[in-house]
């Protein structure tokens, strides 16, 4: 899941009226924590039932690569989430789950967007993708979302195209040996 907002919540599946949420298949109320991007960092707020890197005081914390942020409503059923900067480059990063639970709807991770994600084979990328060639980049332009391949042309919805798109929610994006759906909150 590719989100695009400064502002993200993290809870359970059930939809609520309001921000873009990170929903986790797991005992959480609706809105367990939020992740806000504010002054070039990440912060997580919450009110209680999440433990930073095992500090379990509640309140307002900066974020850095590598933090593990353990949320739930009891001990044996925590919800761990990893927040991941991998390139020094770009301030856009990721959260993936470590414990044996799940993201909701078939998500198998969630990027935090901002200006530049790097897609491809190497530990600097966001999207760790092993087996492909080359290296695909995302890309924010007069707020709008593009796509740059560096070596071989995209296919945008089926249509030959250029090494550079525009692409938008529910694209589907195709190299030589890469195949995508875009899917943006």
């Amino acid at each position: 899941m590719l989100c695009l907002e400064d502002r993200i919540t993290i809870g359970n599946p059930i939809p609520v009226a309001g921000a873009p949420k990170i929903s986790v298949v797991a005992d959480l109320r609706t809105e367990h924590a939020t992740i806000e991007f504010n002054d070039s960092s990440y912060w997580l707020t919450d009110d209680k039932s999440v433990a930073f890197e095992g500090d379990e005081n509640s309140g307002r914390r900066s974020l850095s690569h590598g933090t593990m942020i353990s949320v739930g409503q009891s001990l044996e059923n925590e919800v761990q989430i990893r927040f991941e900067q991998p390139s020094s480059l770009s301030l856009t990063s990721t959260l993936q789950i470590e414990s044996g639970h799940r993201f909701a709807d078939g998500v198998d991770g969630v990027v935090l967007f901002r200006k530049t994600c790097l897609l491809g084979a190497g530990k600097q990328k966001h999207i760790q993708c092993g087996g492909w060639s080359e290296d695909v980049i995302f890309f924010e332009r007069d707020s709008q979302l593009f796509c740059k391949s560096t070596e071989s042309l995209i296919t945008l919805d089926g249509v030959p195209s250029e090494r550079i798109v525009k692409i938008h929610n529910g694209a589907h994006l195709a190299g030589e040996d890469w195949s995508m759906r875009v899917e943006a909150t």
